[in-house]
């Protein structure tokens, strides 16, 4: 089975002058990985594959530097109003996309802390970079808080999946799986679990 983990981040939270740069810098590096693989697929030389390969290192690069300089720029403007939540919200997701998991902790620790306690969407996020610190139990404890308010979220389901899964946890995962789709069979993240389901099901070639 395969599984990503659900964004539980609200739509305002980028800036919208660094949305757009974000979105520019995520498609180039998603083109350039298709790239490669087609290369891949259909055989071409391998001068051409490795070339496709350091077109796709380059734009993930470039994204990664956009990235760098955004988290600088609104950790700047923190030192100045370290309580705005637009900032602060961003510095969490910025080091998030970064894998700068420990820095991401500790602004949404802050934003749930002292700007709002009840953002499931931060919460969720919170409890994903806490897993990719190690602290599993930590993170699904902080998972199970936004379920037991939320029980019919299925971004904070699906993730419970993922982590499960991550765990080596096969029939928890599956479990997880099958209550997001109860939750919701027609919502994207629910059809998105039915395919997992699916191909769970499916005998392995």
């Amino acid at each position: 089975m395969t599984t990503s983990e659900h964004r539980g981040a609200a739509p305002w939270r980028w800036f919208v002058a660094v949305g757009i740069v974000l979105f520019v810098a995520g498609v180039s590096y998603g083109v350039q990985r298709y790239l490669v693989g087609q290369a891949q697929e259909e055989g071409r030389p391998l001068a051409e594959q490795r070339a496709a390969q350091r077109e796709a290192q380059q734009a993930q690069q470039e994204r990664t530097d956009t990235l760098e300089k955004m988290l600088l720029m609104v950790q700047q403007r923190l030192e100045d109003a370290p309580l705005d939540s637009m900032l602060v919200i961003s510095a969490a997701n910025i080091a998030y996309d970064l894998g700068a998991f420990a820095v991401a902790e500790v602004y949404y620790n802050r934003f749930l802390d002292s700007i709002d306690p009840r953002n499931t969407a931060a919460a969720i996020d919170r409890a994903f970079v806490v897993f990719k610190q190690g602290r599993h139990t930590d993170a699904e404890q902080l998972l199970l808080r936004v379920i037991d308010a939320d029980p019919g979220n299925q971004t904070a389901m699906y993730n419970m999946a993922f982590m499960t899964y991550e765990l080596g946890q096969v029939e928890q995962s599956k479990m997880w799986m099958e209550r997001v789709v109860a939750a919701d069979p027609s919502s994207q993240i629910g059809k998105t679990a039915a395919e997992v389901l699916k191909q769970q099901q499916q005998p392995a070639k």
